[in-house]
């Protein structure tokens, strides 16, 4: 059972390139109900998701706290991200372990950057590249699930760790949803509404407010919005969006597919 965490679509293409060579399952986290996981029913659970902040998205963590596993299971984790995981993986065995999920396996993987608040996306050549190395990331990772008891795969920089250990702490700060707002070109479609892994995003009047304080910034309210009108602050004004095409990225609990 592989279970996945995604907001542009970029862990999604990994899950289901990785699912399907391992001809194993897809569960998007999204999909899961409240409430305790049993997976005790599966030999290998895996987890694909991206780095936030340089650590496993606390989104991810909450589901880990709600899985109920048994002895003898094999837990992988594969992490993608945009610029560099610095030391998640290593920090994620350690959060596992706590809960005690013996992580045998985890990688990294780099995909199109999407955290559009900070950065800008690759071009579309760039972003091409990536997304084609799939193949090859989800050949690697069932290789070595395979042919190895243990294993760290890192295809991604190293910072020392330092933005791993300050990561929570900076991410804790700045996760505020008090600058995300919608321009005139908002057409009220509501697809933010649908996609938002908090649900805290509803429409008043036809525009849409955020109704915490804080958020995942996962940025699949601006990267996926239809009418490219939904910014954070003036960051994001012309920058451009990234969405994975490889895809297909089903609103939550609906058969609408944006």
């Amino acid at each position: 059972m592989i279970f996945v965490f995604t907001s542009t679509g970029n862990s999604l293409q990994l899950a289901e390139a990785i699912a399907t060579a391992m001809d194993d399952e897809v569960v998007r986290l999204d999909e899961v109900p409240d409430g305790p996981v049993d997976v005790t029913g599966y030999d290998t659970v895996g987890i694909i998701t991206p780095v936030y902040y340089y650590n496993v998205p606390r989104i991810v963590m909450r589901f880990v706290d709600r899985m109920v596993t048994s002895e003898g299971q094999r837990f992988f984790l594969v992490l993608t991200c945009g610029t560099t995981p610095d030391h998640a993986s290593k920090a994620a065995v350690k959060e596992f372990a706590k809960r005690g999920i013996d992580l045998t396996h985890t990688f990294e993987y780099r995909m199109p950057e999407n955290y559009i608040s900070l950065f800008s996306p690759p071009d579309e050549i760039r972003a091409a590249e990536l997304m084609d190395s799939v193949p090859a990331y989800a050949a690697e990772t069932v290789s070595k699930l395979c042919t190895e008891d243990r294993c760290h795969v890192s295809d991604c920089r190293g910072l020392l760790g330092l933005f791993t250990f300050f990561g929570p702490f900076a991410y804790d700060l700045i996760r505020r949803t008090s600058k995300f707002h919608a321009d005139d070109g908002c057409t009220g479609c509501g697809l933010c509404t649908r996609i938002c892994p908090d649900r805290i995003i509803e429409l008043s009047d036809g525009r849409p407010v955020w109704t915490q304080q804080k958020c995942e910034h996962c940025m699949g309210c601006i990267n996926r919005c239809p009418a490219h009108a939904i910014q954070y602050g003036r960051r994001t004004v012309g920058r451009r969006r990234f969405v994975n095409d490889r895809v297909r990225l089903r609103c939550r609990h609906t058969d609408v597919w944006r």
